[in-house]
């Protein structure tokens, strides 16, 4: 199995579903009640199915995804001795006493840095993070590193990152489980239960229609399909915890809203950006009683996971480590937005910035991004700034805080570089105009895996010489930016008041 075969079973999934939901909307229309209710619990659990990719799971054909329990399990495990940059060096060292014969990897990512190095300069670094660990200790992180087969590759990926309390969290689960396939295979259930459980939610809270359209929308996602982070540790809590803070506010309960939402943002931060258009339509509606309640509820929560952090490990240091990892990173080379449409430079997006011999190695990508930001700077903040305050108007006379809430999606796509497979967040655009979000979303996605297919045949043919990111997710970032016009629509400009509403709703 490769990524063909995800390619046809994702656009079986859109084409089904693209008639599954006509005749769903023709026998509602038509109050065949029984024969609807029928189709959309075939719909919602089809939805899971297809993110499962009928069982076929991710291009290798397994559920587990080792590369990411190496990093989450082995991350979060022995936080306490590998904290944010020793995974990498540690295993090589690992591999050196294992095996007498084992040849190093060249070159090895610096996670100090974030940058790759050659292996024979990280020698000293690598004998001080041994140094971290006790003898027993070491035994027993080389017993649990040996579950895992890896290329050497997997030395030039980005480390272990998640903030503080995420890795709390994780630790419940790590912290006392040896490391093999049938501990990676339970703990990589948990996510599965988490999408469950979400579309539970959807049905208490709202209704099994919503429901399926939120399963629909996961099921033929491309920037998030199941081969990213599927079958991996604790990846989607975070987004059940916005799920839930949703349905709080549905059900006006602004205080418990506030605790889910203060859970995303402890585990993930970027979904704080969502509060500002929440925060001014209670803003505009001088509903003061709601935001501190939320704001209280919000505080609580947060206060107490940052504790939990601080318990992760390594105490306060933590969190200063954990900030020196994230200032390394400089903007996603596999990341998605309207930033990415700002700043790719004809160079990186013809394939000149990779390098041919390892396309693991996206130092060079990050650079021109980041060269290119600095170019731009002034237009990056311009438009961000401007797409920003229109999300935030139109947000402020939104019908209810669950859509003006929703609507910070907008605010998310222009204003943070955020890498593709947290685009799962999309799942959220069933609470604002569902009808509207899952035939955009359809189309989206088509046009998505349709051009990841040309870019296969542009590969196999010899057009390009090799796939490098900027080939997949330049075009995704243009393709999400017409999601995000279809979406918000005629509703967006309805809900934007002055200038905008004169000029486009005169009588």
């Amino acid at each position: 199995m490769g990524y063909l075969s995800i390619i046809i079973i994702k656009t079986i999934a859109i084409v089904t579903f693209s008639f599954l939901l006509f005749f769903y909307f023709r026998l509602k229309r038509q109050k065949k009640h029984s024969a609807s209710r029928l189709l959309t619990v075939i719909m919602l659990v089809g939805g899971i199915a297809f993110w499962l990719n009928l069982g076929l799971f991710r291009p290798s054909g397994t559920f587990i995804h080792k590369t990411e329990h190496f990093h989450y399990f082995l991350g979060s495990k022995y936080f306490p001795e590998l904290k944010y940059d020793g995974l990498y060096l540690a295993a090589v060292h690992a591999n050196q006493e294992r095996d007498p014969n084992y040849t190093a990897p060249l070159q090895v990512r610096d996670l100090r840095t974030n940058r790759v190095d050659m292996t024979v300069n990280l020698l000293d670094h690598q004998q001080e993070i041994r140094n971290r660990f006790t003898d027993a200790r070491w035994e027993q992180f080389k017993n649990d590193y040996s579950a895992f087969n890896l290329s050497d590759t997997v030395f030039l990926d980005h480390g272990y990152n998640p903030p503080p309390p995420h890795t709390f969290m994780t630790r419940l689960f790590t912290s006392w489980l040896p490391v093999n396939d049938i501990t990676m295979l339970l703990l990589g259930l948990i996510d599965i239960i988490l999408i469950i459980g979400m579309s539970i939610l959807v049905v208490c809270f709202f209704n099994i229609e919503r429901a399926a359209i939120f399963t629909i929308i996961l099921g033929i996602g491309f920037l998030y399909y199941f081969g990213w982070n599927g079958g991996a540790l604790l990846r989607f809590d975070w987004l059940f915890a916005l799920v839930l803070s949703v349905c709080f506010l549905h059900k006006k309960k602004p205080l418990f809203a506030g605790m889910s939402f203060a859970y995303a943002v402890a585990v993930r931060i970027f979904p704080v950006v969502l509060i500002a258009g929440l925060g001014v339509y209670w803003l505009r509606k001088k509903n003061f009683k709601n935001m501190r309640l939320y704001a209280i509820g919000f505080a609580a929560i947060l206060i107490v996971m940052l504790i939990l952090g601080s318990f992760a490990g390594t105490g306060l240091s933590a969190y200063t480590d954990s900030y020196d990892n994230f200032k390394n990173f400089k903007i996603w080379t596999t990341g998605v937005g309207m930033r990415y449409l700002l700043i790719t430079s004809l160079d990186n997006l013809t394939g000149k910035t990779v390098d041919p011999y390892s396309l693991h190695l996206t130092d060079s990508t990050g650079d021109d991004y980041a060269k290119t930001q600095s170019d731009r700077i002034v237009l990056v903040i311009i438009l961000t700034l401007a797409a920003t305050a229109l999300v935030c108007l139109a947000a402020a006379y939104a019908y209810t805080p669950v859509e003006a809430f929703i609507m910070g999606l907008g605010i998310l796509f222009a204003a943070v570089p955020l890498g593709t497979y947290y685009w799962v967040i999309l799942v959220l655009v069933v609470f604002f105009r569902p009808k509207i979000a899952v035939v955009a979303s359809l189309a989206a996605n088509f046009l998505m895996f349709a051009w990841f297919f040309c870019a296969l045949l542009l590969v196999l043919f010899g057009a390009v010489p090799y796939f490098y990111v900027s080939l997949g997710f330049f075009p995704a970032s243009i393709i999400l930016c017409m999601f995000f016009i279809v979406w918000y629509g005629r509703r967006f400009l309805r809900n934007t008041p002055g200038p905008l509403k004169r000029l486009f709703f005169r009588k």
